[in-house]
């Protein structure tokens, strides 16, 4: 059985979208959902969430407990929010904001990130939060992500150290057989 989405994870989500349309993105990759996981950390949520949301109190505290984390697993990697998010933009901006009103849609890389965070909140058996989808970009690898972060200027050792406790978490014997991005 796949882990529910939090909420937290779904407002990420909201933010990766738009940030992505900004930059005139066709689609979500897993750089877009780093910006919109480092944009997170950096919300003012109380002034966010909408004061007539249903459960806003119970919302609100998911949101800032797991930003604190998100925060706090950003720094072990040594990514700072605002650096990474603005040479991310830089690096990803197209000529012309897309124009498409309609949801984006995860690219095969993006997709499977979040196969990857799946499988580790079903290990911890909670649901997916911001810090999954961290550990599941790490885990998916993704080259290109991987180059462009040492591109602009970014270690990338403490991503492949990430990678490889994601993996030992997850059992070599479910990486080995593909089964955990499938």
């Amino acid at each position: 059985m796949k882990a529910a989405h939090s909420k937290s994870l779904l407002l990420v989500w909201q933010l990766t979208e738009l940030e992505a349309k900004r930059l005139g993105a066709n689609g979500l990759e897993p750089a877009h959902f780093l910006i919109g996981l480092a944009k997170a950390v950096d919300v003012d949520w109380i002034d966010a969430v909408n004061k007539e949301t249903a459960d806003r109190e119970a919302i609100l505290e998911e949101v800032l407990r797991e930003m604190r984390t998100l925060r706090e697993e950003l720094d072990k990697l040594g990514l700072e929010p605002r650096k990474l998010r603005r040479r991310l933009r830089r690096a990803l901006i197209r000529q012309v904001e897309n124009e498409n009103k309609a949801k984006l849609r995860r690219g095969a890389e993006a997709r499977q990130a979040f196969r990857a965070a799946e499988k580790i909140a079903t290990l911890a058996q909670s649901p997916v939060f911001p810090k999954h989808l961290l550990h599941g970009i790490a885990v998916a690898g993704s080259e290109t992500l991987l180059g462009l972060l040492k591109q602009l200027g970014f270690e990338t050792e403490p991503i492949l150290k990430a990678e490889a406790w994601a993996g030992q978490k997850l059992g070599s014997a479910i990486l080995s057989g593909g089964a955990i991005l499938n």
